[in-house]
């Protein structure tokens, strides 16, 4: 979580933590630190394949 409180639509809130407002990143990196590639958190995906008709 990177500490953020400007305006964004993707703006995530964890009650526990320090800093409660921020952008969440998933990131893949090697035993040595080096960052082979990251996702920035955007909200739930909505995927069309698992939804039913109503």
């Amino acid at each position: 979580m990177i500490p953020f409180r400007g305006r964004i639509i993707f703006q995530q809130y964890t009650k526990q933590k320090k800093h409660r407002y921020g952008i969440k990143i998933f990131k893949l990196s090697c035993d040595l630190g080096y960052t082979y590639n990251f996702r920035v958190y955007s909200g739930k995906t909505f995927d069309e394949a698992n939804t039913t008709p109503t």
